[in-house]
């Protein structure tokens, strides 16, 4: 015989505004009249859980029952942190990491109240009598690189971030900060720079009550990330400019990429494909050799290379000036043909250690720099031919002569100086020396070890006397 079930009457006064819609969701699944009684204990029945709590917490079924320790962060965490959920009247739902068996939440909050409760030096074992902490969780924070200055540029211009990995703990340590920061910390300072100008909603995920162990393997997967080269970042962002595919398009017109290549993910000494930095550095310093004024036999320039790891400003206002048509842009395609005619020399004559020195930074900036202050005037003309043709007057040997190039030193430089092997500023502005006066002589045919210590020494010259100008003029 069927056991019936107990039941117990209990009157309810409901608003009438609730009472008409839940009426009405009733009819539309199709309840009948005597439906209302059931449905009233089921909702009761799911929610019994919550409300044996301070705060509106649903629990992920499975990782019931929730112990009384935890269930009083969890709580303090909703009463003491102004959460948007609690902002807008809404409740935390409480998950669980099957893997480590730590129990967080998912939910959001503004900047301020982000910051005024973060703290970025988490530890791993927590000891309050300790003032030194043995070991933090989180690394080094990389001011200098190219992604976290993208980060508080993105941040002030009212990007939201988030999974920010972050422990509340109030007991341990620094009670006064009790939102411990296990993951994106440079996100976090990056919503702190723009903090006067923006006070937005961040997603964040909370965990309770965590062991060391928990702690430990938690704070390991939020700072676990696949390395993403710099040079993949330019691939990636080139491929978003408007309208796409300009750049990769003019590499297969001057003949430096194949129909169906790509850029190189990533600089290698060795490498037959040029990166995305690499062909921007090319660009940029064409024009600004083509708009530089002095003479490069009485000053000493350095052509500049183009940020990594984003968008570059000279190379966007480049871009978006010609629309990206580089083809169409005679004297620049010209340049990079013929610069693509002394890599593919490079790479038939040079040894296999010294196939793509065309490749380096120093010389693709300081040639391109050159060519294009040479195509300035019609007078410079026959220097420029000159250099366009360095790959035949070399006939069948190494165009750059970079074993030369690598030997070239004064004693200002280490005995293990290889020039051809750097593309620091001194660099640049001593190949630029070179290609320049390599063009302009009416001698030198092939670049020999003379021309290199000769551009060498020039640029240091010109290079003391500027700083000599320089400090002079400050007094």
């Amino acid at each position: 015989m069927e056991k019936t079930e107990e039941k117990e009457r209990i009157q309810l006064f409901i608003d009438a505004d609730v009472a008409r819609k839940f009426r009405e969701i009733l009819a539309e699944r199709g309840g009948k009249k005597g439906d209302i009684s059931k449905e009233i204990t089921t909702l009761l029945r799911e929610n019994l859980s919550r409300l044996k709590t301070k705060a509106p917490i649903f629990v992920q079924k499975d990782a019931e029952p929730v112990d009384e320790a935890t269930q009083a962060q969890i709580e303090l965490f909703y009463e003491s942190i102004e959460t948007y959920e609690r902002e807008i009247g809404r409740g935390l739902i409480i998950l669980k990491d099957e893997k480590s068996g730590a129990l967080y939440t998912e939910c959001h909050i503004r900047a301020k109240e982000l910051i005024n409760n973060r703290d970025l030096n988490a530890q791993v074992n927590p000891n309050p009598d300790e003032e030194e902490e043995s070991f933090k969780m989180n690394r080094d924070v990389q001011k200098t690189h190219p992604a976290f200055k993208r980060m508080i540029s993105d941040s002030k211009n009212g990007r939201q971030f988030s999974d920010l990995v972050i422990e509340f703990n109030n007991s341990s340590y620094r009670p006064t900060k009790p939102l411990k920061i296990l993951g994106g910390q440079h996100r976090i300072l990056a919503i702190e720079a723009s903090l006067e100008e923006k006070n937005r909603v961040h997603g964040i995920r909370v965990y309770f009550n965590l062991s060391t162990t928990q702690r430990i393997e938690i704070a390991d997967v939020a700072n676990t990330n696949i390395n993403i080269s710099l040079d993949l970042r330019d691939r990636m962002y080139e491929e978003g400019l408007v309208p796409a595919g300009k750049l990769i398009e003019w590499c297969v017109h001057i003949g430096i990429l194949s129909v169906g290549e790509n850029f190189a993910e990533k600089r290698l000494k060795i490498q037959n494909r040029p990166t995305v930095r690499m062909m921007r550095a090319f660009i940029v310093n064409f024009y600004e050799g083509k708009a530089y004024k002095k003479s490069i036999e009485k000053s000493a320039p350095v052509p500049g290379l183009p940020d990594s790891g984003g968008m570059d400003d000279k190379y966007v206002e480049i871009y978006e000036r010609i629309k990206g048509d580089f083809t169409q842009q005679k004297d620049l395609t010209e340049a990079a043909v013929h610069f693509v005619k002394l890599y593919n020399k490079q790479i038939r004559s040079a040894s296999e250690e010294y196939k793509y020195r065309a490749l380096n930074l120093a010389v693709i900036s300081s040639w391109a720099f050159v060519a294009g202050f040479l195509s300035q005037s019609q007078k410079n003309k026959p220097a420029l031919d000159k250099l366009y043709k360095m790959p035949t007057l070399c006939g069948n040997n190494d165009p750059l002569n970079s074993s030369a190039m690598d030997k070239a030193r004064d004693d200002s430089d280490p005995q293990n100086y290889r020039m051809g092997a750097r593309f620091g500023s001194k660099e640049r502005g001593r190949l630029t020396q070179l290609f320049y006066r390599y063009a302009t002589s009416e001698k030198l045919m092939m670049l020999n070890s003379k021309a290199f210590n000769e551009a060498i020494r020039h640029y240091n010259i010109l290079k003391g006397q500027e700083e000599l100008s320089n400090l002079e003029s400050a007094f």
